[in-house]
């Protein structure tokens, strides 16, 4: 399945679907970050959270996860950071020490 077939279910929590999204990420090698966001504005549905991807595109998976903060709540978001940093360590190969603030 192409990154951006992954869609939001309709009864799907937007961690759940970032879960998934993230899941599907984790086979392509040299992901870009446009390639997240387009396959984000295709298949969110948070109009809100569209709305502001689509008015400026954030340039990291870190940004992405601090915009995301404001549309979710603050125990969805704990466990999409985690998810987050384990992508970064290992995938990216960058860990929390060198993340950028």
């Amino acid at each position: 399945m192409g990154l951006v077939q992954v869609t939001q279910e309709k009864e799907e929590s937007l961690r759940e679907y970032m879960s998934r999204l993230n899941k599907a990420t984790l086979g392509i090698k040299n992901l870009q970050m446009p390639l997240v966001v387009t396959a984000l504005l295709i298949g969110l549905r948070n109009h809100t959270f569209r709305a502001s991807l689509s008015k400026k595109l954030p340039e990291s998976m870190i940004e992405l996860l601090r915009r995301l903060e404001d549309y979710n709540d603050p125990e969805e978001v704990m466990k999409a950071t985690k998810m987050i940093e384990l992508y970064m360590k290992e995938v990216v190969g960058i860990d929390d020490a060198k993340k950028p603030q």
